[in-house]
């Protein structure tokens, strides 16, 4: 059974690194930003995204609406060290968040149980 397909999104290199270690048994792929997130994801088929939500340039927020204008249904875990929790709900369909700074575990454990259920629910 192929690896399930994680794009790291993040502009800080640090944190991409960390995310690459913790979350090695996954396929991954990083982006700086949401540009280059985006043309992953359109050639790649990541099954989750973690994105930041902010960035220079392009928020996750907006990352994240452009991949779906691509007709790409990925998971997506927002990371944010700002509460602003209503504004992301409303927003777009995600399936977690998790707050920065973030427990290494928790975030792994967040990502492997999204990814072990079926798509839609």
């Amino acid at each position: 059974m192929p690896k399930k397909k994680i794009l790291i999104v993040d502009d800080l290199h640090g944190v991409r690194a960390l995310l690459k270690l913790a979350l090695k048994k996954y396929d991954l792929k990083e982006a700086v930003n949401g540009q280059e997130a985006i043309k992953i994801a359109e050639n790649w088929q990541p099954d989750l995204i973690l994105v930041d939500l902010k960035m220079p340039d392009m928020s996750g927020l907006d990352t994240i609406s452009a991949i779906y204008k691509l007709n790409l249904n990925p998971r997506i875990v927002l990371m944010t060290a700002y509460n602003n929790m209503e504004m992301i709900q409303d927003s777009v369909r995600i399936s977690g968040v998790i707050s920065k700074p973030f427990d290494l575990l928790e975030l792994v454990s967040l990502i492997d149980n999204i990814l072990k259920e079926k798509p839609g629910t």
